[in-house]
C-alpha cells in the first residue's frame, strides 16, 4: 500500500548510529512512493539539514516526560497513518501523546540492553503494533523484559550499498587526513562515550609502534582522549578526525572495542568496503563480525588481544585478502533494497 502517510519522529541531539539509520529509511521509503514527514529534535540541526527536501517539524524536547512535545507530536501526527519512533526518548513522546494518535505505531529498538523493571517503559512498548529489533540480540533482551514475541520484527540496521575500496579513494582519504600513502591505518567511526571504550583501542595502538590510528567521531569525551593519547606517548601516531564515513576509505582495519552494541553500524560501513574488524562479542555485535571468516571476535577488554590480532593480519597478507573478500559478500545481507523490502512488508501489514 503505497502513498501512506507515515511520520518518523527522533529526539536525539547529535547525529550518531541511529539517526544515520534513519535518514536511510526516510529516503529510501520515499523512493518507494510513500508520503513521509518528519518530527526532530530543535537542536538537531545536521538532521534537518540532511533531510532538508523533507517536511520537517522541529520541536523541543526537555525529557522523557515532556508532557508539551508530546502534544505537539501528538498534534503533526494527526490524520497520518502510520508513526514510527526511532529512538526510546521520542517512544516515550508518541506513548504519552497515543490517545490522539489515530495512526498505527510503530518503535525501533536500537539498543541492546533490556528495558529495565519500570513499568513506564514496558507499557510503552506494549502500546506499540509493531516493534522492530535491530538484530536477534536485541529481540532476546525485548522477549526477557516481557515483550509479547508477536510484537516484535527483526529487522537489520542497512547499509547504502557495498562497494570495495578504489585506489583513488584510498589516496583521496588519505590525502585528507595526511597519512603516507603505504602507511599502516587502524581506525574506527565512533562517538566518544564510556561505552565504546575507546581506551582499549588506544591502549592497543600503544604496542603498535608501525601502526597510525585514525578515530573518526564525536562525543563529549573526545578532548579526553586526545589528552589520553599525550599520556601515554602516542599523539604523533593518532589523527582525530570528524565523524565522517569517507575516512573508512583510509583504513587498512577497522577496530571497535565497544561493551554492548544492539548490532553495529560502523562496523558493518567498513565490511561494506572489504575492511576487516576486530571486534568485541558484545550484543549484537557477532551477528556482524563472524569470527575467523570477515574478521575478529574477542571479549570486552582485552586491548592486548586486539594488538595481537591487528599484528596477524598485518603481518599474513593471505588471511587479510579473505578476511576482506568474505566483509563484501556478507555485507550484502545488509543492503538498503533488501532492509527496506522488510520494512515495507511491516508497514504494509499494518
Amino acid at each position: 500500500m503505497k502513498n501512506r502517510e507515515i511520520v518518523l519522529v527522533s529526539s536525539q541531539k547529535t547525529l550518531r548510529g541511529g539517526e544515520f539509520q534513519l535518514i536511510l529509511l526516510a529516503k529510501g521509503l520515499r523512493k518507494r512512493d510513500f508520503n513521509l514527514s518528519i518530527i526532530y529534535n530543535k537542536k538537531n540541526v545536521k538532521l534537518a539539514n540532511s533531510l532538508c527536501n523533507f517536511d520537517l517539524f522541529p520541536i523541543n524536547i526537555h525529557s522523557e516526560f515532556d508532557i508539551l512535545a508530546a502534544r505537539r507530536v501528538a498534534r503533526i501526527c494527526s490524520g497520518k497513518q502510520v508513526v514510527i519512533a526511532n529512538d526510546s526518548l521520542a517512544q516515550s513522546l508518541v506513548f504519552l501523546g497515543r490517545k490522539r494518535i489515530l495512526a498505527s505505531l510503530v518503535a525501533i529498538r536500537r539498543v541492546g540492553f533490556p528495558i529495565g523493571k519500570s513499568g513506564f517503559r514496558l507499557r510503552k512498548y506494549l502500546t506499540f503494533d509493531r516493534i522492530i529489533a535491530i538484530s536477534d540480540y536485541v529481540r532476546q533482551m525485548l522477549v526477557k523484559s516481557g515483550v509479547p514475541p508477536a510484537k516484535i520484527v527483526k529487522i537489520y540496521s542497512m547499509i547504502e550499498s557495498v562497494s570495495p575500496v578504489s585506489p583513488q579513494k584510498r589516496n583521496t582519504a588519505r590525502n585528507c587526513l595526511g597519512i603516507p600513502a603505504k602507511a599502516f591505518v587502524v581506525g574506527t567511526l565512533t562517538n566518544f562515550s564510556p561505552e565504546k571504550r575507546v581506551e582499549d583501542f588506544l591502549l592497543a595502538m600503544n604496542s603498535l609502534p608501525r601502526c597510525l590510528a585514525v578515530l573518526s567521531g564525536e562525543g563529549r569525551l573526545k578532548p579526553y582522549f586526545i589528552g589520553y593519547c599525550r599520556k601515554i606517548g602516542i599523539r604523533n601516531r593518532v589523527i582525530f578526525a570528524p565523524r565522517d564515513e569517507q575516512f573508512l576509505d583510509a583504513f587498512d582495519l577497522f577496530v571497535y572495542p565497544s561493551q554492548m552494541e544492539g548490532l553495529g553500524t560502523a562496523p558493518l560501513l567498513a565490511l561494506s568496503r572489504g575492511i576487516p574488524v576486530i571486534s568485541t562479542d558484545a550484543g549484537g555485535l557477532p551477528e556482524v563480525v563472524i569470527d575467523g571468516v570477515n574478521g575478529f571476535l574477542l571479549p570486552v577488554g582485552s586491548p592486548d588481544r586486539i594488538a595481537g590480532r591487528i599484528i596477524e593480519l598485518m603481518e599474513n597478507r593471505k588471511l587479510y585478502d579473505k578476511f576482506s573478500k568474505h566483509s563484501i559478500e556478507y555485507a550484502q545481507n545488509f543492503v538498503q533494497n533488501r532492509v527496506l523490502n522488510e520494512y515495507e512488508t511491516v508497514l504494509n501489514s499494518l
